[in-house]
This record gives C-alpha cells, structure tokens and sequence, in this order.
C-alpha cells in the first residue's frame, strides 16, 4: 500500500483492501478514516480494532513452495465480503457519488485514424508490459516480460476492451516509497477498436474521483467492457509506443 493507493480508491468511494503498506501510507488511512481490510497487519494502531479477519486472508499452499512468503497472501471475494461485514463497513455509495467513468449504451468507433495495434507501457526501464490488439473480438490482450499474461486461476491470457494510459508526476520520497501525485491535472491516452485519443484528465482532491476528457474539455465516453488503467510517470510520457504494428498476441 502507497498513498496514492488510497487516493484511488477513494476516488472510487470503495473500501481498500491491502497487503501491509508504507509507513506513510499507514498514516494516510489513520488521518482519512479509511475503511479497510489488511491482510497483514492485524490490528489499527490507531484505535486498536481489528483490521482483518480469518475468513478474509489465506496463505495460498502451493504458491508457499515455489514463492517468497510475501507473494502467498490470497484473499477470495466471500472472505472479503464477510470482512466487510464484520466490521461493520458502509456497503451503499455516498448519495453524492457520480462514478468516476461514463461509458457509451454500445460500441462507438473512435474519431480519427490514429492507429493502435500494438501499446507498450513502461513503468521503469526494466518493466514495459504490452497490448496486442486482436480486430477478430476487438480486444487487447496483455503481455509482460516477453510472454503472454495469464490469469493464475483460468490460464487464459489477460484481455481487455479499452486501454487508458495515465500520466502522472512520480517522486521517490525515500527507500522504496514512491509518491504519485494525482491531484491536479494531466494528459493520457484512451486505446479502444485498434485507435487512440489524447485525452485530460483531473481530480480535484486526493479523496475526489478522477474524471475523464476530450481535447474539447467535453466528458470522455469509453465504450463497453473490461478497462485496463496503466498509471505512469510523465518522465515516460514520449516512450510509451503506441503503433499500427500487428504483432502475435502470445
């Protein structure tokens, strides 16, 4: 957990669920009133009441074998509904809650001809995860390190409709604590049918919802289905390739 974790979730009006976290981020949630589960550390040392719950949290047996103990941590949608009913949690949106995103009734092709087949991301120099765009089912599937990736429960190939690429100003405040600042406003890309925008976005507070938008300044409007949402530093902002380039999706 980082606090731009939270700001993004709570862009979304949801409750956090998470792994540990950096210290600061702790203090986030303390200062914020978070409503949260986490998996690791068991108790709110500001209040002392309980954060997390048996029902919620597993260590996955098999992944205990061939991982390092910090990726064995699972949790099933059942646990976390029964850890968000113990304590108590808010399960309704806040009546003034719009939702960050707007989506077309059905599928509306693209203005332009600015082409995307092929969308690589880089979110270090080492770590640049790619879309292959299929015109077959007019998805985008997922590669990372040079292979295809898979859903560990499935083994299908992650694939999605739409393909939004945030850029942000990133900072490393100490150790391996990173600050992404997502309050104020930025550009990005919208990815969907093979084509892509330019487009802004804006969040007014850190607990605000990020909204979406043409050139124009007029509401952006996705199309249907899954979207993949890749927050990146604005130092990347001239090496993220997006190319009419039909690449294997595998």
């Amino acid at each position: 957990m980082r606090e731009y974790y939270i700001d993004l979730s709570q862009g979304h009006d949801a409750i956090f669920v998470h792994a540990g976290g950096a210290t600061s981020a702790y203090t986030q949630t303390y200062q914020r009133n978070i409503d949260r589960l986490d998996g690791v550390n068991r108790v709110d040392r500001r209040d002392r009441a309980s954060m997390t719950y048996f029902e919620s949290f597993y260590r996955d047996a098999d992944r205990r074998r061939t991982m390092a103990y910090e990726h064995t941590l699972m949790a099933t949608g059942p646990g976390i509904v029964a850890g968000i009913r113990k304590a108590n949690y808010r399960t309704r949106h806040a009546v003034d809650y719009a939702g960050p995103l707007n989506f077309n009734p059905e599928f509306k092709e693209l203005a332009g001809n600015a082409p995307a087949n092929y969308i690589s991301v880089p979110y270090s120099p080492h770590f640049s995860p790619e879309f292959i765009y299929n015109p077959d089912d007019k998805l985008y599937y997922r590669k990372q390190f040079g292979g295809a990736h898979l859903d560990g429960a499935t083994g299908e190939q992650l694939s999605f409709g739409n393909v939004l690429v945030i850029f942000a100003q990133y900072n490393n405040t100490g150790g391996n604590n990173i600050f992404c600042e997502l309050t104020g406003t930025g550009f990005g890309f919208y990815i969907n049918g093979g084509k892509y925008l330019t487009i802004r976005w804006r969040k007014d507070t850190r607990d605000g919802e990020m909204r979406l938008f043409n050139l124009d300044h007029s509401d952006l409007y996705l199309n249907p289905g899954k979207s993949f949402i890749c927050v990146t530093s604005t130092a990347y902002n001239k090496n993220v390739v997006i190319s009419s380039d039909i690449r294997d999706i595998n």
